[in-house]
């Protein structure tokens, strides 16, 4: 029997829904392979990761489903048909984790690649107070309630970086029993799938004490809330979504893959130019930030060793990406950022200029100098610094003096 085929290019939630039940449809009519055909409006990760899970749940079940991405290079490097693999990945996929989807099964998969989302994050963008550690919590409750919650094996995730309106997009999606399902024979089963879901997101209330203490979903919800963002979250029937301050509940609007499997989604979105709040959020709680405790030293000072963290010393792209972690830093009130060159030997003039140049036209020399120390350069270094710090102050002028004669 030929393929059925169908064209995935909505970037409409409940479109999209609608076309993966084609392939349930599909299947109580006797059909066995199925064709898919991503176009390239579909490119949000609550779309991908959800899509990615369908696939792979019917193909675990012995249907045929060939999802033909070469039509578009964003598409195919997505790889919805054969998401990335965290467990097996290597370095260098790991380096780059955005724009991509992901599989995984363990807590220390867990670990590892929200890590590596938050550092791409820290090096590919200026960050404001607590966002990195705002979106620390969000990944991590979101994936570890489908770990224990879920009754599944693995779930599907992917984030990007919209840089263009400064938002930051994560979604993660399973096949799993649902949230409905998962409080049945608990003191909080409920009647319907939307009372379920408005315990899940409940402080304090959870479906076994053993294993949490039913935090992570209200915390996510909080967070986004004190942002301004956005959040989508489908289980078992009922559909939860807030944005601009509007909440809604739907008693519909989730992946039908059948009674036993309620499916859950949890997709959220928030503005990392903002500052972010987190303790005030989660009621005083404040999260425990291991990447920053990492670069301070025993002043309380934050400290980036140069030879450690950048990808070459000779290129802008590279110093672009520290300059990020410095800001971020200074965005998080630390006092005094230092930029250690101990072990490099040669630095380009364009990533002395790219680093430290542009820090000095953001900040002004005079600010400059009471938050950022450079140490640890050699006689060649510290020319080359000095150098490009020399001109980039003279275009600093330059462009004041023409501000004032017009």
């Amino acid at each position: 029997m030929p393929a059925h085929c169908f064209i995935l290019s909505e970037t409409n939630l409940r479109k999209t829904i609608d076309s993966t039940d084609q392939i349930l449809y599909g299947i109580k009519n006797g059909q066995r392979s199925f064709a898919v055909y991503p176009k390239e409006t579909v490119t949000y990760s609550n779309i991908c990761a959800p899509v990615a899970g369908v696939i792979n749940f019917y193909r675990k079940k012995g249907y045929e489903i060939f999802v033909n991405d070469s039509e578009c290079d964003y598409i195919k490097h997505l790889q919805i048909g054969s998401p990335y693999v965290v467990k097996d990945s290597s370095t260098w996929e790991l380096d780059k984790p955005l724009d991509k989807v992901w599989t995984l099964s363990e807590e220390g998969e867990v670990w590892k690649l929200v890590n590596a989302i938050l550092l791409e994050i820290r090096e590919s963008t200026e960050l404001e107070s607590g966002v990195a550690q705002g979106l620390e919590w969000c990944m991590n409750e979101s994936i570890d309630n489908v770990l224990q919650h879920a009754h599944t094996d693995h779930c599907f995730v992917m984030a990007q970086l919209h840089k263009k309106n400064k938002r930051f997009g994560f979604c993660v999606f399973d096949t799993g029993i649902g949230i409905y399902n998962s409080f049945l024979g608990s003191p909080f089963e409920a009647q319907t799938p939307t009372q379920a879901l408005k315990n899940a997101m409940s402080e304090g209330i959870t479906s076994d004490k053993q294993i949490g203490q039913g935090n992570g979903l209200w915390g996510l919800s909080q967070i986004i809330k004190e942002t301004k963002g956005m959040i989508t979250l489908c289980s078992s029937g009922a559909l939860y979504t807030y944005s601009d301050g509007n909440e809604k509940w739907i008693d519909s609007g989730c992946f039908n893959l059948g009674r036993e499997k309620g499916t859950t989604m949890v997709d959220f979105q928030l503005d990392y130019s903002k500052p972010i709040d987190v303790a005030r959020a989660l009621n005083g709680y404040e999260p425990y930030d291991k990447w920053t405790e990492d670069h301070e030293n025993d002043k309380g000072e934050f400290i980036v060793r140069i030879a450690e963290e950048a990808s070459g010393t000779g290129t802008r792209l590279s110093a672009e990406k520290i300059r990020n972690i410095v800001v971020g830093a200074k965005n998080n009130n630390y006092s005094t950022i230092i930029i250690d060159f101990e072990g490099v030997l040669m630095i380009g003039s364009s990533f002395a200029d790219e680093l430290i140049g542009k820090l000095i036209a953001k900040y002004g020399f005079s600010k400059f100098m009471q938050h950022i120390v450079i140490m640890g350069t050699n006689d060649l270094t510290e020319a080359i610094i000095n150098r490009s710090v020399g001109q980039r102050m003279a275009q600093v002028f330059m462009d004041q003096e023409i501000d004032e004669t017009e």
